[in-house]
């Protein structure tokens, strides 16, 4: 139960990190002021996606939304009405992830599919204000080192070796599977490149393809050593568990200290924490002290102040009803099947009539991270903008003389990773009908900033596609033209000269 609760205050703390960057773009990521206003979501929304963030077009209103979310973050890390805490957390972070598909990573399919599974587990009975608050005595069967199993814990484990397996089994390029290239192209992404993946690309090729075949190992082979129990290894289970646990999150580390993945590092590392065998907190108990000492003074000046009954029981998730227990099973079969079905050698696919289902609860899923190959091409942007004296700047750089010349740091291009992730999307062939939108927000936002003898008249889009050549050789940088715009006062889409 103390690996649940490291879990619970994990969860919490990701929420909140991913609220505080969701932030910085409110406006032009959530509402009808920005990049998707709500009457052109239909470009992305599917319609069994429920989306609660839609109710609002306002700042002000998607502002109380955040908010929300992060006082039901607050009482997750907290533990404070634990599983109904837990249970809105699920239901915002899928609908703002709903209102903006454009600026989705892998981390958040992870994030939203664990906060589902923990719906049904006990994350408040360690550690929590719950504990401390509740006048409920314990079960008996949860004394400290009791392992507990149940529906809902076994559907997390199952979801992280999920995740790590089907990335690994989706990785079916060459570069994967035969010239071990892949992590040379991944390194090479100047996007996602961080200063020591950088570094990283200056290493001999043969230590770089060493490095390639370690990943493969570390999402095939150890996600299975995660259930010892079950590859009839039950007498070293503790050490094999331990030490398969501490090799994911040393590789899920290294991500995030190479590439910039978002959420999705910090958030399969807390993935991992459940895992954790109870001899550990024995062997350091004054972790386990701090941790209760921490939660024992959150609560003091609560306990004063709060009735009894405002305190939810740790212990409920450990008495789920039959029908809840027999609905995990089914959920977690069927996420299972999903998972086989988005393998390209098996031809069955979930029968149209089931898939709502997923689309609903949020817990469709595809862990194509970097597969079936890394990009061989990446790139930035520039935007030039007519302005009335019949100069041209690059509105991108806030008014930067036009140049083709590749950024010193790339990555730096982007205010957040969120912004990254959607302006990628927008260079995809399949999402130019967003493309107008983002051109009129860019007007906008110029406008609004400058004077009337400095309003862009005209901008174009035009993102500079610089290949990743095989190693050793040359790259090439094309401009690849994505549409013009002319800007006009409240400005629409509909002036939008070609797509």
């Amino acid at each position: 139960m103390r690996s649940l609760a490291l879990a619970r205050i994990g969860l919490g703390s990701v929420l909140l990190m991913d609220l505080a960057i969701r932030a910085m773009s409110l406006q032009a990521h959530y509402t009808d002021a920005g990049v998707l206003p709500r009457e052109a979501i239909g470009l992305s929304l599917n319609k069994w996606r429920v989306c609660l963030h839609l109710v609002t077009g306002s700042s002000f209103g998607q502002a109380l939304l955040f908010l929300l979310a992060a006082v039901s973050a607050l009482a997750l890390l907290l533990g404070y009405r634990t599983r109904v805490a837990t249970v809105l957390c699920w239901v915002l972070t899928f609908s703002l992830q709903n209102r903006n598909p454009m600026v989705l990573t892998g981390g958040d399919t992870v994030l939203r599919c664990l906060l589902f599974w923990a719906c049904f587990m006990p994350l408040g009975a360690r550690w929590s204000l719950d504990c401390q608050l509740s006048k409920e005595k314990p079960p008996e069967d949860t004394t400290a080192g009791t392992t507990l199993v149940g529906p809902g814990i076994a559907a997390w484990m199952v979801q992280v070796f999920l995740v790590h397996f089907f990335a690994g089994v989706l990785k079916s390029g060459v570069e994967w599977r035969s010239d071990f290239t892949a992590l040379y192209y991944a390194l090479e992404i100047d996007q996602l490149q961080l200063p020591l993946g950088a570094l990283l690309l200056k290493l001999p090729l043969p230590v770089l393809k060493a490095m390639t075949a370690s990943v493969m190992v570390a999402e095939l082979a150890l996600p299975l050593l995660l259930f010892p129990l079950l590859l009839g290894l039950d007498r070293w289970r503790n050490g094999i568990r331990l030490t398969v646990v501490a090799t994911l999150i040393g590789f899920h580390v290294g991500l995030a200290l190479t590439l910039e993945l978002g959420i999705f590092p910090f958030v399969n590392i807390v993935s991992l924490l459940v895992f954790l065998p109870s001899f550990l907190w024995e062997r350091f108990p004054r972790v386990e002290g701090f941790f209760s000492s921490a939660s024992a003074r959150f609560a003091e000046p609560l306990r004063k102040r709060l009735p009894g009954r405002w305190a939810g029981s740790p212990w409920a998730a450990l008495r789920l009803p039959g029908w809840q227990k027999g609905l995990v099973v089914a959920l977690l079969l069927f996420v299972v099947a999903w998972n086989v079905t988005t393998l390209p050698s098996v031809p069955l696919r979930i029968p149209a009539q089931l898939r709502p289902i997923a689309y609903v609860l949020r817990i469709d899923q595809r862990w194509n991270l970097f597969a079936p190959r890394p990009y061989t091409s990446d790139g930035w942007y520039t935007i030039p903008g007519k302005l009335p004296d019949g100069r041209w700047v690059d509105l991108y750089r806030d008014g930067a003389p036009l140049g083709s010349e590749k950024p010193a740091d790339v990555s730096s291009e982007y205010p957040t990773y969120r912004w990254r992730k959607y302006l990628r999307n927008l260079y995809r062939s399949r999402n130019e009908d967003h493309r107008p939108w983002y051109s009129a927000w860019v007007c906008r936002e110029w406008n609004r900033r400058h004077p009337p003898e400095e309003q862009v008249e005209e901008l174009r889009i035009v993102y500079m596609r610089e290949s990743t050549p095989p190693p050793g050789g040359t790259t090439q940088v094309v401009p690849v033209p994505l549409g013009s715009h002319r800007c006009i006062p409240e400005d629409s889409p509909g002036a939008s000269l070609a797509k």
